[in-house]
């Protein structure tokens, strides 16, 4: 299903992941950035479902809804399971070392 969206080539929850991480650049932080995330995510989704044909029964715009909450809190999941990820990782390679140099 996430596997082909796409728009011209450019994934969207790659390109949703690239503007928030932009907008952290500009200052942008706390829940101001997590409205963003969610808001783009939202609409994006909304809006590639809709340029693929607009809603016309009800099954269909319960996908669609569906889809564009899918698209809401997927780009800022994946960024938190990697920060998450990418710290157990520093947190148990650094004590790995230490351990190893005989430093705890």
């Amino acid at each position: 299903m996430f596997e082909d969206i796409m728009v011209d080539g450019i994934g969207l929850i790659g390109l949703n992941v690239a503007i928030v991480q932009r907008a952290k650049m500009f200052g942008v932080s706390g829940k101001a950035l997590l409205a963003l995330s969610t808001g783009l995510g939202f609409v994006t989704g909304f809006v590639y479902k809709i340029q693929k044909g607009i809603p016309t029964t009800t099954e269909e715009w319960i996908a669609t809804a569906i889809f564009s909450i899918a698209m809401a809190v997927i780009p800022s999941g994946l960024v938190d399971v990697a920060r998450d990820t990418g710290r157990h990782i520093v947190k148990n390679t650094s004590k790995a070392v230490r351990r190893t140099m005989g430093v705890m």
